[in-house]
């Protein structure tokens, strides 16, 4: 993978630790990135995980996660004659060999330790956006929002599982039923992903739309600020009103089109 030093994207990744993970002296179990394929020029991929807060290696089964995300899809793009055609093509079978794989290095992590599978359990955010099309996926909780001219939408919901406070991991035997994925707007102008303590301020949950409040500054702030974006938004995750929102990690990963490049 490769950072361009021109590049159509502005981006940050936030994430802050929760206050049950903070008193139990835990660490954040969240993981989150982007990179740039170095095969498919213009294209970036974006990849969130929350670790599960039961399972016993819940940061490394995050790590898992977005790391497989990555490699898959850079896999996918390096084989296609043309990465952006590839994309917008994108679908339900060319994922689930990535929950395979996602199953199989846990499994493989389990044995060496002498843990489970289960304690490496994960959610998955997914996301591939090129100049003019764009692909997301998820299984388990949190959620991607985008903006397409001036609109905001979920590609994606926030799955639970069959109890309260339960959800679907990217590891289970069950994650390729619970795997919700397709095609977004064609031109995104900024993206959010964010795990399952952001959910409430972001998301009016009953109407299952995103929360304009919450995402127009974000973004804003990212397009206006790209230099200090990463530490208000910290910050603003880390503070006390939104601290008593929710107990578990906070992660938002934020993207948005720089209008002043080509793209």
């Amino acid at each position: 993978m490769k950072l361009p030093s021109d590049c159509s994207w502005r981006w940050t990744v936030s994430s802050v630790t929760g206050p049950s993970h903070g008193a139990a002296g835990t660490p954040c179990e969240d993981v989150g990135g982007i990179a740039f394929p170095s095969a498919a020029e213009g294209i970036v991929l974006l990849a969130l995980s929350d670790g599960a807060g039961s399972a016993a290696a819940a940061k490394e089964g995050a790590e898992i996660v977005v790391e497989s995300w990555f490699r898959h899809l850079a896999g996918i793009l390096s084989r296609a004659p043309d990465p952006c055609t590839a994309v917008r093509r994108l679908g339900l079978e060319d994922l689930l060999p990535l929950l395979t794989s996602i199953r199989s290095r846990t499994e493989t992590r389990a044995e060496r330790s002498g843990r489970t599978s289960a304690d490496y359990s994960a959610t998955l955010l997914g996301a591939v956006l090129t100049p003019d099309a764009s692909f997301f996926a998820q299984v388990g909780d949190g959620c991607w929002v985008v903006e397409s001219d001036g609109v905001l939408g979920c590609p994606t919901w926030p799955a639970r599982g069959e109890f309260a406070a339960e959800t679907i991991f990217a590891n289970s035997r069950t994650a390729a039923t619970h795997l919700q994925c397709g095609p977004g707007p064609a031109r995104c102008t900024a993206v959010a992903g964010f795990t399952d303590g952001i959910e409430r301020m972001a998301l009016r949950l009953a109407a299952q739309i995103p929360e304009p409040g919450f995402f127009g500054p974000l973004f804003h702030l990212l397009k206006q600020d790209p230099t200090h974006a990463g530490e208000e938004i910290r910050a603003f995750l880390d503070s006390p009103g939104i601290r008593v929102l929710s107990e578990d990690d906070k992660s938002l990963l934020v993207v948005v089109r720089d209008e002043t490049v080509a793209g």
